[in-house]
């Protein structure tokens, strides 16, 4: 996370964050700010985490930003880009049924799974399954 999260700074690429627990989203990589994001980023990263997983709140909340830039993005043949970096399941609901007005939208979702629990692999890849999404699991640092 810190390293996107600087690399987005450098290259004054605006990328949206969002951390699960506790902390509103914040943009980094925007020149108006002198770093101001970054660093409250940061401090925020330095904080323990803990509760749920609720990610079906912040995907549903994610396609509805995307589909505000659908157009924009279908006439540049853009797509956007959605990192989610996660431990675990959901914890608020349906992952898959959360993640279906994404198949409709310009976009592709990378899973970047932080635990080597199988269990939790196998959830992700059954969500991939599921839906007809340009989606990757990634389940560890090296392919195999």
């Amino acid at each position: 996370m810190r390293f996107h999260a600087n690399l987005a700074e450098a290259l004054g690429n605006p990328t949206e964050f969002r951390l699960l627990n506790g902390a509103p989203p914040i943009v980094i990589g925007r020149r108006d700010d002198n770093g101001a994001n970054l660093r409250a980023f940061q401090e925020a990263l330095s904080r323990p985490c803990g509760g749920g997983t609720p990610l079906c709140r912040h995907i549903t909340e994610i396609a509805a930003q995307i589909a505000s830039m659908e157009q924009v993005l279908r006439a540049n043949a853009q797509k956007a880009v959605v990192i989610i970096c996660t431990d675990g399941e959901s914890s608020d609901g349906d992952i898959s049924a959360a993640m279906q007005p994404l198949t409709r939208l310009p976009c592709f979702v990378i899973v970047r799974l932080c635990t080597d629990q199988e269990s939790i692999s196998n959830y992700w890849n059954n969500v991939e399954s599921q839906l007809e999404l340009e989606l990757d699991v990634l389940d560890d640092l090296k392919g195999k």
